[in-house]
């Protein structure tokens, strides 16, 4: 009976500990998204054959299979969306308990892509302007689409927050990595989910672009385009 009684009471004085102690946010966590590679130059470099290069890149040609294309002007690129999280820390030796608090969330959307107009277009000319229009069509699409993402994010982030907890404890301090790693990994699932849904969306949305109504329009923009060398 003695060591039952020193084992409950040492029990007790762990749970009044716990107790006594409230992990609570001073202020919420601090959320943000930026957006990288949207505001990349246009290359002139490459000719009509080199960007032909690109071709089994690219799907969804409005052409039929067995037609001669060729491409003047080309955006391509992919879309990386990942997170940063930063936490706040408190312990409490003698009862050797622990908070973790999030205090940051740093979103960051890279797009990964390129403009490219062919250099037989030489920059001004009628050809080069009206492919220029064309692909910027492209770029504005990446641009709502990163504003769109942006407001998605956040609120799921923040939605997800609410749900586990901004602040996480008490819990023993040893344990204070393994939290940490547990909020880390489940806003990075949210992440990644929202960023496959972005690369899904954009994918679907810059084949709008390509239309052969789109194409048709481009080319009677201008008369006698050069014939390539391919």
């Amino acid at each position: 009976m003695i060591g039952l009684d020193y084992i409950l009471a040492a029990h007790m004085m762990l749970a009044s500990a716990k107790d006594n102690i409230v992990c609570q946010m001073k202020t919420a966590p601090e959320i943000t998204v930026s957006a990288k590679g949207l505001d990349r130059g246009i290359d002139h470099t490459k000719t009509i054959r080199q960007l032909n290069a690109f071709k089994p890149e690219i799907s969804g040609s409005p052409y039929e299979n067995d037609s001669q294309t060729y491409i003047q002007g080309l955006a391509k690129g992919g879309v990386d969306v990942a997170g940063q999280y930063e936490f706040e820390t408190q312990v409490y030796p003698t009862q050797n308990m622990g908070c973790l608090y999030t205090n940051k969330v740093q979103i960051t959307i890279t797009l990964d892509s390129s403009i490219y107009i062919a250099r037989e277009y030489p920059k001004g000319s009628c050809h080069y302007n009206a492919v220029l229009e064309h692909e910027l069509k492209h770029k504005a699409v990446d641009r709502e689409l990163v504003n769109k993402y942006s407001n998605i994010i956040v609120k799921a982030v923040n939605n997800t927050l609410k749900t586990i907890g901004y602040a996480q404890g008490p819990f023993e301090a040893s344990q204070m990595k393994a939290y940490q790693e547990r909020v880390s990994k489940t806003l990075g699932s949210v992440v990644s989910q929202f960023g496959n849904n972005f690369s899904v969306e954009r994918e679907k949305r810059q084949a709008q672009v390509d239309t052969l109504v789109e194409y048709d329009r481009v080319h009677a923009v201008c008369k006698e385009w050069p014939r390539p060398v391919l």
